[in-house]
């Protein structure tokens, strides 16, 4: 089950508050400074395996159980370093302040070298 969240995030909040704060009522923000999508949406996802499920071994783990969820027992006997992927990147101008955001698709990326609010062109 995927459940949104309706506590919201504070930080982001925070953010869109004092922005809204901080800019004039007819001026309009460059689109390289909006929040992406994936910035806004908050969701906590919740997986409970069916009560008649046994838990499996490994070796009892075939190919028909390839797009299902399985319940497994066993000892972790060795473990590697979770690399987390990117998906936004936020950069924050020293000069002006502005925040802007970059969606990351792939692995690799070029950061952005300047800013591009109209303060610092």
């Amino acid at each position: 089950a995927v459940v949104s969240t309706q506590s919201g995030h504070y930080g982001r909040d925070h953010r869109l508050t004092l922005e809204a704060n901080n800019r004039g009522s007819d001026e309009v923000r460059d689109p390289r400074n909006q929040y992406p999508p994936e910035l806004l949406r908050r969701f906590e996802v919740y997986f409970t395996p069916p009560e008649h499920q046994k838990p499996l071994s490994i070796r009892q783990i075939s190919a028909d159980r390839i797009g299902t969820l399985v319940t497994v027992r066993g000892t972790v006997t060795r473990a590697t370093e979770v690399k987390p992927a990117m998906t936004v990147a936020t950069y924050t101008c020293d000069q002006c302040g502005a925040e802007t955001y970059q969606p990351i698709t792939g692995i690799q990326f070029n950061p952005i070298e300047m800013c591009p609010s109209k303060e610092c062109q």
